[in-house]
């Protein structure tokens, strides 16, 4: 090696260096950029960054009564109606179980019909978790099966009184209307009580951080383990009556409404202990929605006002009064905070001083609900046609760009929707709608069909797509070498798609360096395969079909060490992740989870096709996009950064599209804390 060479190289790894250098110092400003977590919704209603391409319809699902409150986990797709039951389908739509959440709660109180707002299922580890009117509820995915059910008693404040006995005038008896009230409510409060405890009314969702779930009840707020739900702690002097708890790293932040004594809190509290750090007062809001944590600030709306604590201090910085109500949770993306605003529009404001960026009004009454995927955004809200309510969805671009639209068939209001996977699951009435199909045939083209025809042909094409795969099929098998690989065992992963879409995976632990693998093989689809082990780099490998051996570099993870990811892909001329790119970002989560004190710094990176400024921006969008899906997959800000260098750094020759090809990359270096 020249020593001109030398120099170089050595130049280079100064520069690496000093980038990292300089984010970690920057490290707490990235840390407050973790996006609050509800369950598998995050207020953005999706954590994988991929945008919903088109309006064509997937599929559609038809309860009997109305959807609430889809979520999406692990290709499969859980819902509540107005009844509460639980539907748990497939990709495909397809039935896989429905509960009746009123028989289980029947086991553990009498039989007792369960009143209050309909929640948000919530899951973890294949586990699904919800709260009714008086307890939270862990259920089994894979059995169906009820694991635990808790209550939260508390003590009671109720002394026994003599039976209330109306006076009697003659022959007649005047009962007074307060004190037969009275005595019916206090009959009503004793019926749960279980000797000097009784069962507190819970009214807010639970939110779940690394293996404890929290949530308050009407007089207290808990903290449960998620295997066993035995407490780990309350606090008392929390009344939690909506909403859901946030957290940032080890912090929890709650609202608190004591309405006996006037008395409205922000409160963050140690997610540990329960131990209150802070409390700062709010005004009485007509509703309470949950904090969010953003930019070292604690964003808080109330009425009509939208304030902005110190998450330190929880001392007031700045609020921002809009002249109407805020009626929805507050979300963020691309540096600016959404909600909507007097039950008809959502608003884009600025997270430095909550000045109005955009404005988008659905009419009167429409009460929009959205979803948020970086610079595109997809509302559902109400469209009346002949005074008989729609739900009509709008996929909006930040600049106010038309993307696409979809109507509703059938009548009946859309509630909050989600997307996952290029998907966007929207519910309406008693219709659960999938958007965003691949496929070249135009399923989603119903608009001259009326709603009962609508639903007699979705049931026969459910019926097509619903059959039973051959359980003989063909099996592929290769030989495989793993090079550079000292550990006992790794992680192989295959997954198989068909125009575009994931149709089978599966996975299995190997011992061996050398050996053979053994896949199914489909007609017409693309295979990719996985090797992992939480002390390397993933490495992805597409088989052809001729192919019969594979060979795998392995690099092992070394501090310092700056290592080229060429399989991370984006949209072109935009930060939207690929698909074909989440299953490494969620095997390079795994990894993070598994070592604690491991710090990712991402550097993005772009040929010099375009205007140089311009590369730099999007280069830097791209780093925030992967480093975005991590934290919405559990890892904390404090440990991933995210830089963007455009095309000042190439490694190959941009007069070539082999080399721009090689130039356009994502690259990681791991430190320890």
């Amino acid at each position: 090696m020249s020593s001109s060479h030398r120099v170089a190289v050595l130049l280079k790894n100064l520069f690496y260096f000093f980038t990292i250098a300089v984010n970690l110092t920057l490290v707490s400003l990235h840390a407050k950029d973790w996006p609050i977590y509800k369950g598998n919704i995050y207020f953005t209603g999706n954590n994988d960054e991929i945008i919903v391409k088109n309006n064509k319809l997937k599929w559609a699902f038809i309860a009997k009564h109305k959807i609430k409150n889809p979520v999406v986990y692990d290709g499969k797709i859980l819902f509540l109606d107005t009844y509460k039951n639980i539907y748990c389908l497939n990709q495909n739509g397809k039935l896989i179980f429905k509960l009746s959440l009123n028989k289980i709660a029947s086991r553990f109180r009498d039989g007792a019909r369960i009143k209050g707002k309909i929640k948000y299922p919530i899951i973890k580890d294949g586990i699904l978790y919800i709260t009714d009117s008086v307890a939270i509820y862990a259920i089994s995915l894979k059995k169906a099966k009820v694991i635990w059910a808790r209550t939260a008693l508390i003590k009671s404040s109720y002394t026994k009184r003599k039976r209330y006995r109306p006076k009697r005038h003659g022959n007649q008896r005047k009962y007074s209307k307060y004190k037969s009230r009275q005595y019916k409510s206090r009959y009503k409060y004793n019926r749960y009580r279980r000797g000097n405890y009784r069962v507190a009314s819970i009214y807010s969702d639970p939110a779940i951080n690394n293996h404890v779930i929290f949530y308050g009840a009407r007089q207290t707020f808990i903290a449960r383990r998620t295997h066993d739900g035995k407490e780990i702690w309350r606090n008392e002097n929390i009344h939690s009556f909506s909403g859901f708890p946030s957290f940032y790293d080890k912090y929890i932040l709650t609202l608190s409404a004591n309405y006996l004594k006037r008395q409205f809190h922000v409160i963050k509290m140690n997610a540990e202990t329960g131990v209150e750090i802070w409390r700062s007062p709010i005004t009485k809001p007509f509703k309470l929605f949950s904090p969010l944590v953003f930019k070292s600030k604690v964003y808080i709306s109330t009425n009509k006002t939208l304030t902005a604590l110190d998450l330190e201090t929880g001392k007031p910085l700045w609020q921002k009064n809009y002249g109407q109500i805020i009626t929805s949770n507050l979300s963020f993306s691309e540096n600016k905070i959404i909600f909507t605003l007097n039950n008809n529009k959502v608003i884009q404001a600025d997270v430095k001083n909550g000045k109005l960026k955009q404005s988008y009004d659905f009419g009167d009454q429409s009460a929009p609900y959205f979803v948020v995927t970086r610079d595109q955004f997809y509302t559902a809200y109400q469209n009346k046609k002949n005074k008989i309510i729609y739900a009509k969805v709008q996929a909006l671009g930040f600049d106010k760009d038309d993307l696409w639209e979809f109507q509703a068939i059938c009548p009946g209001p859309p509630s909050q929707p989600v997307s996952a996977k290029g998907t966007l699951y929207v519910p309406a009435g008693k219709i659960l709608y999938a958007l965003g199909h691949n496929h070249s045939d135009k399923l989603g083209t119903f608009s001259n069909e009326n709603c009962d025809s609508f639903k007699k042909k979705w049931e026969l094409l459910n019926k097509k797509r619903n059959q039973v795969q051959p359980k003989k099929e063909k099996q592929r098998e290769f030989d495989y070498q793993l090079n550079n690989f000292s550990d006992k065992q790794f992680e192989f992963e295959y997954q198989i798609y068909k125009n575009e879409e994931l149709i089978r995976k599966g996975k299995k632990i190997y011992s061996e360096k050398n050996g053979k693998l053994t896949i199914p093989d489909i007609s017409n689809s693309q295979t990719v395969v996985y090797f992992h082990h939480n002390n390397y780099i993933t490495k992805k490998v597409k088989i052809n079909k001729t192919q019969k051996d594979i060979t795998v570099k392995m690099q092992k993870i070394e501090t310092g060490k700056v290592y080229n990811i060429n399989n991370i892909n984006f949209a072109t001329a935009s930060s939207h992740l690929l698909q074909n790119s989440i299953p490494l970002l969620n095997k390079l989560a795994i990894t993070l989870r598994s070592k604690k004190n491991l710090i990712l710094h991402i550097t993005g990176h772009t040929d010099n096709i375009g205007k140089q400024e311009y590369n730099k921006k999007l280069s830097q969008r791209r780093a925030q996009a992967v480093a975005s899906y991590l934290v919405k997959n559990g890892i904390s800000p404090r440990r991933v950064t995210a830089t963007g260098l455009g095309q000042s750094k190439p490694i190959a020759s941009n007069k070539t599209k082999t080399g721009r090809a090689k130039n356009r990359r994502t690259e990681f270096i791991f430190l320890y804390q």
